[in-house]
Parts: C-alpha cells; sequence; structure tokens
C-alpha cells in the first residue's frame, strides 16, 4: 500500500449520486440517496456555499476537487457545512487517488469546512476524518468545528506528490466543542498518545510547504481525551493509562524525505476546559529511539489565556523546538506544572545584539508556573570563525505571577552555549529580562534563577548588552546542602544568578529577599544572589529600597555575602535605603590580584541598615564607599 493511501479511507471511490434539494440564503442544500450505491459520495467541483447532509447512509463521504466559477459566484472559495458529519471529507486534485476522472483542479481555491454536528467515531484508527492532497497551489483551507471531536489517529492529513503549495492551513475549536478518546483499561496501553501519532494535524510525506498553519482551541473541551495516569492502589483495582494528542506533527516515519514545515505556525489556547497534558505536542516523528522529537519553529507565536498546563511524566519537555528564528510566547492566567521550553537556536556567524529584535519574546502575566526541574533552557551554537559571535537570545517580562520552583536543581532560565570545541571564545549573549510583582519561591532546596553554561565551564557565555530587573518582587530560596547517599556526593547551594557580565545592568527594586538556612555552613561559602565566574566588566548592579535576609541558625549561622565576583572592571555596585540582615559581607572578591581590577565602585549611601540578630546586634545605619 502506498503512503499516500495509507491517510486515505476509500480505496475504490464509487461514482456520486447527490440530490440538489433546495437553495436558501445563497447556500445549495445538499442531500445524498443510496438507492443505487452503497457508498454515498459527493464531488464538489463549483465555487460556492453548501449545506450538506446525508442521513440515509452511515458511511458518506465528501471530495472537494475545485472551485470552478458557477457564473454567480467566481471567487474561488468553497464553503461546506456539515450538518451530519460524513466519513471523511477528501480535498483533493489527484486523479490517482479517485476514480472520478475529472478535469477539476484546486489551483487557487479556497475552501472551508464547518463541522456543526459530532464526528464519526473512526472505525480504522488509521484514516484521519479531513483529507488533503493537492498538486496545486491552493489558498486557504480553514476547518472549524462546533461538537465533539472522536479522535484516534489524525483530525486533518495533508499529504501530496511533493507539488504546489497551501497559503494556509487553519484550525478552529469554538465553544461547546470538545474532544474524545477512548479510554484503555490497561495500564500499559495507550490509546491516544503523540508517540502513536495522535494529533489534531498530521503533515505527510509528500505535503506540500504551507504557508502559516494555526491551530486555536477556543473553550473546548478535553476531559475526555487528555488525562495522566492513574495507577491501581489498594483501595482501587482499576488503572488508566495516560491520554493525550499533539497539535501539529510533522510525519518522516515512514520514508526517508523530509516533509517540509510551515513557514510560521500559530498555536492558541483560551479557556480550554480540562487541564491540558502536554507531551511535544508539536513534533517530529521519524525511526529511531525518541517517536517524537523536536518541531523545527522558525516562526510562530504560542499563546495560552486561561488554561491548566501539565507535562507528561514520561516525557521531558512540553514544547521542544529547533531553528527558532522569531517566537512570540504570551501565558496569561495559566497554571503550569512541569518543563515548559526547550528551544535549540540555529547555526549562524550573524551578531543579532539588537535588543529590539530578540529570537524568543515572552510574556507571563497572572500565572503560576511550577516545576522541578527546569522552566526554559536555550541552547546557542556558537560557531567560532575569528569573530566573537553576538546572539540576541530573549526578551521576556513577567507580572503578577509566581514561579515556585520545587525540586533539587531546579532551573528557571538556563543558557548554553553549543560549542564544537572548547577552546572557542565565550559567546555573547543578550537578554532582557523584566519581573514585576513577582513571587519566586524555592522551597527544597537553593535553585538558579538565571544559569549560563557551555562546553568549557571555565569559559561559560557572557550575557552581553543585557538587562535584568526585578521589581517589587518577593524571592524566597532554601539554602540547603544536598547529600546523596548512595554516591556518596555532595552538592552545595547555588546562587540565583550564575553568569559573567559585559555592559550588563541587574537591579533589584523594592524586592524582599529571604535565604532560609537549612544546612551548616560549607567552606568555602557559596554567594546568595549573584557569582560572576570570570569577570564583571562595564557593568552595574543595583539594590534599591529593598531587603536581603538571611534566616539564619543560632547554633551553626551561615557566614556568607550576596555577591561573589572573580574580577571587577569599570563596573559598579549600589545600595540604596536597603536592609541586609546576619550578610557578613556585602561582596567577595575572589581575584585579588586580576589586572581586570580597576575603576570598581562599590557604593553603599545612606539610609542602608545592616543587622546581625544571629550575633545579637541590633540594626545600624551604615554607609561605604569603594
Amino acid at each position: 500500500m502506498s503512503t499516500a493511501l495509507c491517510y486515505l479511507l476509500v480505496f475504490g471511490v464509487v461514482v456520486l449520486h447527490w440530490l440538489v434539494v433546495a437553495a436558501a440564503a445563497n447556500r445549495t442544500a445538499l442531500n445524498c440517496t443510496t438507492d443505487t450505491y452503497v457508498n454515498a459520495t459527493a464531488l464538489i467541483s463549483t465555487a460556492g456555499q453548501y449545506d450538506v447532509s446525508c442521513k440515509e447512509s452511515s458511511r458518506w463521504y465528501v471530495y472537494v476537487v475545485g472551485c470552478a466559477g458557477n457564473g454567480t459566484n467566481d471567487n474561488s472559495a468553497v464553503s461546506i457545512r456539515l450538518l451530519n458529519s460524513p466519513t471523511q471529507v477528501l480535498v483533493t486534485d489527484n486523479v490517482s487517488l479517485t476514480s472520478n476522472k475529472t478535469n477539476a483542479t484546486l489551483a487557487g481555491c479556497s475552501v472551508d469546512i464547518t463541522y456543526l454536528s459530532n464526528t464519526v467515531v473512526p472505525s480504522d484508527a488509521i484514516y484521519p476524518h479531513v483529507y488533503v492532497s493537492s498538486k496545486s497551489f491552493m489558498g486557504n483551507i480553514s476547518v472549524v468545528l462546533l461538537a465533539t471531536l472522536y479522535l484516534e489517529r489524525n483530525f486533518i492529513a495533508i499529504l501530496g506528490n511533493n507539488s504546489g503549495g497551501i497559503e494556509s492551513v487553519a484550525l478552529r475549536f469554538d465553544p461547546g466543542s470538545s474532544v474524545v478518546c477512548r479510554r484503555s483499561d490497561n495500564i500499559s496501553y495507550s490509546i491516544c498518545s503523540p508517540s502513536l501519532g495522535t494529533s489534531l494535524f498530521v503533515l505527510a510525506p509528500g505535503c506540500p510547504q504551507i504557508g502559516a498553519l494555526s491551530l486555536h482551541l477556543n473553550g473546548t473541551n478535553v476531559t475526555g481525551s487528555m488525562w495522566l495516569e492513574t495507577a491501581s492502589t489498594w483501595l482501587e483495582t482499576a488503572s488508566t493509562s495516560m491520554s493525550s494528542f499533539a497539535f501539529v506533527l510533522i510525519d518522516n516515519n515512514t520514508q526517508t524525505s523530509v516533509t517540509p514545515t510551515p513557514l510560521a505556525s500559530t498555536i492558541i489556547a483560551k479557556g480550554v476546559q480540562g487541564a491540558l497534558v502536554l507531551s511535544r505536542v508539536l513534533g517530529l516523528r521519524q525511526p529511531g529511539l525518541l517517536p517524537v522529537s523536536a518541531y523545527d519553529m522558525g516562526q510562530g507565536e504560542l499563546i495560552v489565556i486561561n488554561c491548566s498546563l501539565t507535562r507528561d511524566p514520561y516525557n521531558p519537555t512540553m514544547f521542544t523546538f529547533t531553528n527558532v528564528v522569531a517566537l512570540q510566547i504570551v501565558l496569561i492566567n495559566v497554571s503550569c506544572t512541569g518543563y515548559f521550553l526547550y528551544a535549540l537556536f540555529p547555526t549562524t556567524t550573524a551578531n543579532t545584539a539588537d535588543p529590539q529584535s530578540s529570537a524568543i519574546r515572552l510574556h507571563i502575566c497572572n500565572s503560576s508556573l511550577l516545576f522541578a526541574e527546569r522552566f526554559l533552557f536555550f541552547t546557542v551554537p556558537n560557531p567560532f570563525n575569528g569573530t566573537v559571535i553576538r546572539r540576541n537570545v530573549l526578551s521576556m517580562t513577567a507580572e503578577n505571577s509566581v514561579f515556585m520552583l520545587d525540586g533539587l536543581g531546579a532551573e528557571m532560565l538556563h543558557f548554553y552555549s553549543l560549542s564544537v570545541l572548547s577552546s572557542f571564545p565565550p559567546l555573547m549573549m543578550t537578554v532582557t529580562i523584566f519581573l514585576s510583582q513577582c513571587v519566586i519561591n524555592a522551597t527544597i532546596n537553593s535553585v538558579l534563577l538565571l544559569y549560563t553554561s557551555s562546553l568549557n565551564q571555565a569559559q561559560p557565555p557572557i550575557l552581553h548588552n543585557s538587562s535584568i530587573v526585578f521589581e517589587d518582587s518577593m524571592v524566597y530560596q532554601t539554602w540547603k546542602t544536598y547529600v546523596n547517599y548512595i554516591f556518596g556526593t555532595v552538592t552545595p547551594p547555588v546562587p540565583l544568578i550564575q553568569a559573567d557580565l559585559n555592559a550588563t545592568t541587574i537591579v533589584f527594586a523594592r524586592c524582599n529577599i529571604v535565604v532560609q538556612q537549612a544546612s551548616s555552613p560549607t567552606t568555602p561559602a557559596v554567594a546568595l544572589l549573584l557569582s560572576v565566574t570570570n569577570s564583571m566588566i562595564t557593568s552595574s548592579l543595583h539594590f534599591i529600597n529593598s531587603s536581603i535576609t538571611v534566616a539564619a541558625n543560632i547554633t551553626s549561622p551561615l557566614r556568607t555575602f550576596p555577591i561573589s565576583i572573580n574580577a571587577m572592571s569599570s563596573s559598579n555596585i549600589t545600595v540604596i535605603n536597603t536592609t541586609l540582615t546576619n550578610i557578613v559581607a556585602l561582596v567577595q572578591l575572589l581575584n585579588t590580584s586580576s589586572p581586570l581590577n580597576h575603576n570598581a565602585i562599590v557604593d553603599v549611601g545612606c539610609s542602608n541598615s545592616w543587622c546581625a540578630p544571629v550575633d545579637s546586634r541590633p540594626c545600624a545605619l551604615v554607609a561605604l564607599r569603594y
């Protein structure tokens, strides 16, 4: 069987037999009869608006093969409202897939399909509800669902013969719609899963180039299709395997040819009922150990509003993207649990350090985010060719949101520089981060809010021309040493930010930072807020109207400092109207003999307080300029 026919429900297509019943309000009403044919099939080859139904047969099909003008409608558009749902809708002008040898063509056609009633329950999970295979250059294909989608493999499959193209493809679920998958009582078997190929879109081998793809889940109900695994207990005998589906799958699982990714992809989820259980919901299916790998997201949008997201525990990330060039992510009133995004940037020697051209733009508002591992991880290649590479990676704003880092080794933002050789000079990364009225809570162990690393950790990437601002926010850090008694390893606490700085500004304004000591002090001491591995050059760090408090253990108090820097050059640290409690010193300069140490200023201005209740010393005003 050919790959194309694998997605096609009907192999021998019978001749259509349609009866035009009535026409009202510029829509043509179509009804079918099965007096002569076992399978009723419709062939639409002219532009127009159609209301389609077929109550006389449980198995019937709709073919759209063209959009020729009919004298009254020459806009090359076919609009179909399905009053009751067919077994399959086929949009194709590929005569090899049908016995209808027509001269119709889909060149320039736009097709709009609206499901007013529930889709049929799939009798064979291999075949999709909507099948698209065109050899022509088409306009827009739009599918709207107003009822229930019974999903088992794919809802929309797009194939072809590697010719033609489609301007845009859109799928919208409106309020009142739902997605339903069959349940499996076998804990080791899932019916709906991205790893099995379950998806709303599948772009299969031969699929033409798509300009823009969009999916809009607007108030749809996913409680009947997405749920986490439930294991049996001594009180319960039944177990349920996890259920989930992908939004878009690129299918290279059956042949070696590369199916092209849409030039732009947009995913919008708004007011979805039930938790979205996400497991690489945009991905590439190909042979190998990973059934679903990263999705090529050159340009796109990911917008989530009033939704709950949770990660499939058997997969590392919700979203895994490669070749990210321009991606906007918006999370508003979202509850998110788990590793949200891994992004791999394309390899390029072009400098993109302009703060206005960040590859990823992220906005978070009124949201709660819980993660026990990573939240965001960015890998940026460093193809050094004799010139230091500068890349603008991230522009992030977060307002009135809670970040709960609830795991050993949890990280909020990790920037990794991927170099072929460890001897390459460090990559320059530009990031802009602004957090306002946020709460950051690390309950188990100290965590890294921002961390830079590379193949050669002695030369991590440098934050260049960057800005990191915390405003009106609370930071709770648990200072604890983790001991693995099985392997005999000891992991000391970590600072909030670990990075080298160049022309970068970090500001804490009207913030309260509390560090709860839960372990005995370590040697050497670890900085609480900022650790600079190599150098801080032409950069600044400001504490304004803030407080830094160490809730120390009275019997074995923590003696440490907020900042640890190897060397400072033409940089300054200022403290204004800030209270420091149980802090032994403000700054630790590790390499006092470094030739980089010049024009460094530490300015502790007036109206600052230094408190040491752990040593029974009251607060005292302090001012210092060094």
